[in-house]
């Protein structure tokens, strides 16, 4: 029983860590698109939709892989899909609970003119990803 319970810190630490690096990740890209001038308000309309089986075709062929090695390697990827989907279907309540804790608590520290500030910028980024994925959705569609 107690290597169980350990295996499920050990898994749970190890979702954390994930988010964290996520989080990090995230972070990083937000302040290079911001110095590079990616993120001016100037594309603000043009959605950034990415294109994951035309990156994956890209990168067969920089590579060289044969119909054989793709086949394979699709089904290694489509699996490991469904084991992260899963995942998170498990521990993205979690996750979420975590997160919404840090907010609240980083909000009690702010000022109610701070945390005014704080809501309409996360309420300005939450209506920019609404717009960018119909815009996606919709060239999806007609593609």
């Amino acid at each position: 029983m107690m290597v169980a319970n350990a295996a499920g810190r050990l898994r749970f630490a190890g979702a954390l860590l994930l988010a964290a690096t996520f989080a990090v990740g995230g972070l990083g890209g937000y302040s290079v698109a911001q110095l590079s001038g990616r993120g001016d308000s100037a594309r603000a309309d043009e959605p950034e939709c990415e294109d994951r089986d035309r990156n994956r075709g890209n990168y067969y062929e920089s590579l060289g892989v044969d119909a054989s090695q793709k086949a394979r390697i699709d089904a290694i990827l489509e699996e490991r899909k469904q084991q992260v989907d899963l995942f998170w279907a498990e521990n993205g309540p979690r996750m979420e609970q975590i997160v919404d804790s840090a907010r609240a608590e980083i909000r009690n520290v702010l000022t109610p003119e701070q945390q005014a500030e704080a809501d309409r910028r996360r309420a300005e980024r939450r209506q920019k990803r609404e717009r960018q994925e119909a815009a996606c959705k919709k060239l999806q569609e007609n593609q």
